[in-house]
């Protein structure tokens, strides 16, 4: 019966091998389930607006923002916090965040090369923009993208009015930091700018 022996250690050697195989095949589905899920909630319910910018209780000088359900939010500016932004719009979009849905829009202003879509190409994705020449010479002008929390609902009216094209004047405080709190007081996350302008704005003018 010896010879039992070496079938009964290819099959344990067969099912450790297939074990090896299929572990990291079904870790692997396992974690583009999890992508897909936060990819769906957040595009299905991180973008839902504020409905009424007007429903926002502002106090301590647009420091402080509570929404009607008890969410509130800290902010601090920048030392130069009054800022104006004056050129044509290459991108517009309504993107809400879950956490922050103060943040009404993504508004990227351009002048000079920046402007003209024959010598730079540009590409917003996810609150971050990007841009290439398309000379061999450093583009002259500049580009900005705004993160937009307008200060009314008169405000939000404007702001969604603009379109890819026009050319716009946007003026208001440029924000520093952003915390959002739930209504007992549970820090729920930080909105800082890296290479964009978070921007609480005062005034719009649109110029088709």
């Amino acid at each position: 019966m010896n010879f039992l022996y070496p079938r009964r250690t290819t099959e344990t050697n067969r099912r450790t091998y297939l074990s090896l195989i299929w572990t990291p095949i079904i870790l692997l589905i396992v974690a583009i389930v999890a992508v897909l899920i936060v990819f769906v909630f957040r595009t299905e319910v991180g973008v839902a607006p504020l409905e009424n910018f007007d429903s926002m209780i502002v106090s301590d000088g647009f420091h402080s923002i509570t929404l009607p359900d008890g969410k509130f939010f800290l902010l601090s500016y920048e030392a130069d916090h009054d800022r104006v932004f004056d050129g044509l719009i290459r991108h517009y979009n309504n993107d809400h965040e879950l956490v922050f849905p103060i943040l009404a829009s993504d508004i990227l202003v351009t002048t000079g090369d920046f402007s003209d879509r024959r010598l730079v190409s540009t590409n917003v994705e996810d609150h971050h923009f990007y841009w290439s020449s398309n000379t061999d010479f450093s583009p002259l002008g500049t580009i900005n993208l705004l993160h937009t929390v307008p200060m009314n609902q008169a405000i939000q009216d404007k702001l969604t009015q603009i379109k890819v094209g026009d050319h716009v004047i946007i003026k208001g405080w440029e924000i520093f930091e952003l915390k959002a709190y739930s209504k007992e007081g549970n820090y729920l996350g930080m909105w800082k700018d890296s290479g964009c302008n978070s921007l609480l704005v005062t005034d719009v003018f649109i110029n088709p």
